[in-house]
């Protein structure tokens, strides 16, 4: 039997928001200052915690005893359908291909490279030995020097998503610890000895451009960013002619750009910025090519301007604007611009020749399905790699020959064992939610399981800061479909899918139709008999974590069992906190609740305020101690607290991986331990463990 579930003590703090309103918080103490490794002067109140912690951990483990062999099972499962040795597709950059390689057995790829496309490559850069002495270990980024023999790359091994810079001669084995901590890990060489990387503020916003000089061994700072509202970053352009300094709120761009020789002096403005005016540029030749939303135009219109003349007021438009194609980039190749685009809710992407004559959309044998440009670095290459997915055919590299317009699969993603996507079914499906919106639904079934409404149901969204959850392959998800789960993704509002105003009613004082999107989704799936009623399962991370825990306050009967992986639930809390990192930039994601409409607004919606006394579904929580994207805090509170109000005696579970931060676990075997332990509790809850 498991242990009894642990009761965090009471200790009832009083917030006292702007406005004068009290808010009690019984478990405000959990929030503490997080332990490094190896740490000596632990307080009593962090002690506490981990206490706290390892008990959770603790009943988790008890409660899921049970399970363990289908744990193990559904691991061995999810391990051994990756490839034991296993290579990228080699891409040209510069003068060599490169190539990610595993290894079996191993947890980190092989970075190499070769003169040739098929063949003689060498190891530059192998992570599994840099991760030798870490639980955790992330390379950030790559840059390989102008001259090709220097390699700087990134490492962070907490999971803090805070980054040191390193510096190693591509042909040996001697690596060189620059000086350079607390970094994004972005890195772009300019000159053959400066590197330009990005700092982030003790908030961990990325605040700060330095130039490091190899040769003087000396860093110079460029620019900073005094608001808190704007983060800064790096790039390059194609043509390898100007290092990008970019700036960016949620709402607001701006560029400004430098000669990639030039070892001294500062970034040139592009245009200032404007508030609520996006724009992002490309070079191509003598001219500026401007992806914005300039007068009005939500879903991007393609502008361009000379080279020496960039103020607004030279901006000429490219391309008609089409209030139906939601531009999402553009890429320069010498005879295309390439536009990723989204049209009806579907990614495609358009090839434009640059005398505007020719026009070609590619044609895709899929219902539904996710093409995004891929690793293009060679303006003058004869071919165009493309990344293809789709619920039921595995990632794949693809190229599209130019000069004949032929599609060519360079390679599928190997799936070790039984697996064939014929026995696999996908759907699209749409809901309507409680104002009349037709919401999409993608599905996927093992097609040896026909009675739907007999059988289990996992919807997964996301919903938040316009990203989509596009329809994608995942061998792992194959232990769910061969055991007769259905899984679904909703395309709840808060996401790109149908362009930026399906983004815009999903944020601010319209966030709640998230929550309403995904209700409806379960419902219309739960009617129409596409599961079992009592089996639907829900799953949300990070942002979507935080629509797990709206929907369990709103609709607790609807679910069998919900898994809120590094959920963002405390959002009253955190958003009135500008010490917490990341607070500031998010308001213009959720509003700034120091204003009274958006602080009446969240704290009708935040999970933490609005638990109740009811019965809830069963649940299964996962946190990282070291996240640095939702605090480790948020969910324990949250597990804390619906402990001490929840009337059933379903499974409340939080799983605290503390070896590792927003991502969870490092590695590519490593990370399907938890995977396993999520399948393994629904699974068990839907009467399938055997």
């Amino acid at each position: 039997m498991p242990t009894a579930p642990p009761i965090a003590h009471r200790s009832t703090h009083t917030h006292v928001d702007p406005f004068g309103h009290p808010r009690l918080d019984d478990y405000h103490w959990m929030r503490q200052e997080i332990v490094a490794p190896n740490a000596t002067n632990v307080s009593p109140a962090q002690e506490d915690v981990l206490a706290y912690l390892e008990a959770e951990n603790q009943h988790t483990i008890q409660s899921l005893n049970t399970t363990a062999e289908l744990q193990e099972t559904l691991y061995q499962e999810m391990t051994k359908r990756l490839a034991p040795d296993d290579d990228t597709v080699p891409v040209l950059r510069s003068e060599y291909y490169y190539r990610t390689q595993y290894k079996a057995g191993l947890e980190y790829p092989q970075y190499q490279r070769s003169k040739q496309y098929d063949g003689g490559f060498k190891t530059y850069l192998d992570v599994n030995e840099l991760a030798v002495d870490y639980t955790y270990y992330q390379v950030g980024a790559i840059a390989v020097s102008p001259h090709n023999d220097r390699i700087a790359y990134s490492q962070d091994t907490i999971g803090r998503r805070n980054y040191t810079i390193h510096l190693k001669d591509i042909n040996g084995s001697d690596v060189t610890d620059l000086p350079l901590g607390d970094t994004t890990g972005a890195i772009v060489w300019g000159a053959v000895d400066t590197l330009y990387y990005v700092k982030k503020d003790h908030t961990l916003r990325p605040h700060q451009i330095w130039r490091y000089n190899i040769s003087l061994k000396k860093s110079e700072l460029l620019y900073e960013e005094a608001d808190a509202l704007y983060r800064v970053f790096l790039t390059k352009t194609k043509d390898k002619k100007y290092i990008l300094l970019g700036i960016a709120s949620s709402l607001t761009t701006e560029y400004r750009y430098i000669d990639t020789q030039q070892r001294t002096g500062n970034f040139t403005t592009f245009v200032p910025r404007a508030y609520k005016e996006e724009y992002h540029i490309s070079h191509h030749q003598d001219k500026w090519y401007i992806r914005t939303n300039k007068d009005g135009a939500d879903n991007f219109t393609i502008m361009t301007c000379p080279q020496d003349a960039t103020n607004r007021d030279a901006w000429q438009t490219y391309l008609p604007y089409d209030q139906n194609v939601y531009t999402t980039g553009i890429d320069v190749t010498a005879k295309y611009m390439v536009r990723s685009v989204r049209i009806a809710g579907q990614t495609e992407i358009i090839f434009t020749s640059w005398d505007n004559k020719e026009d070609r959309r590619l044609v895709l044998p899929e219902e539904s399905y996710t093409i995004k440009a891929s690793s293009n670095y060679e303006t003058d290459a004869l071919g165009y790699r493309l990344r293809y997915t789709s619920m039921t055919t595995p990632v794949s590299t693809l190229e599209l020959k130019l000069d004949t317009w032929e599609l060519v699969t360079l390679k599928e993603q190997v799936v070790v064992g039984t697996f064939d996507k014929v026995n696999y079914t996908s759907k699209r499906l749409y809901a309507q939610s409680s104002d009349g919106t037709q919401i999409p639904i993608s599905l996927v079934y093992n097609k040896a399981y026909t009675d739907h409404h007999k059988q289990p149901l996992l919807l997964y969204a996301y919903g938040a800061y316009g990203y989509a959850i596009d329809p994608y392959f995942s061998s792992a998800r194959l232990s769910l479909l061969d055991r007769g789960f259905v899984f679904a993704i909703a395309h709840v509002r808060g996401g790109n899918d149908f362009g930026h105003q399906w983004y815009e009613q999903g944020k601010f004082l319209h966030k709640k139709n998230t929550f309403e999107d995904f209700i409806a989704c379960g419902r219309y799936l739960q009617q129409n008999e596409w599961c079992d009623p009592s089996q639907l399962f829900a799953m949300g991370g990070s942002a979507g974590g935080l629509l797990m825990g709206a929907i369990i306050n709103m609709a607790p009967d609807m679910w069998r069992g919900v898994i809120a992986a590094v959920p963002f639930v405390d959002v009253l809390s955190t958003m009135l906190d500008d010490t917490i990192p990341l607070t500031v930039g998010e308001y213009e994601e959720w509003g700034n609740p120091n204003k009274e409409a958006y602080y009446h607004y969240i704290r009708s919606y935040s999970p933490y305020d609005n638990i109740t006394e009811q019965d809830y579904p069963h649940m299964l929580v996962t946190s990282g101690y070291h996240d640095s994207q939702v605090q480790y805090w948020e969910p324990t509170k949250w597990v804390a607290k619906l402990r001490a109000y929840k009337t059933d005696d379903n499974l409340l579970l939080l799983h605290t991986n503390m070896e590792a931060g927003h991502g969870g676990a490092s590695g590519r075997y490593r990370m399907y331990k938890e995977t396993a332990m999520e399948y393994a509790f629904m699974l068990h809850l839907a009467g399938l463990s055997e």
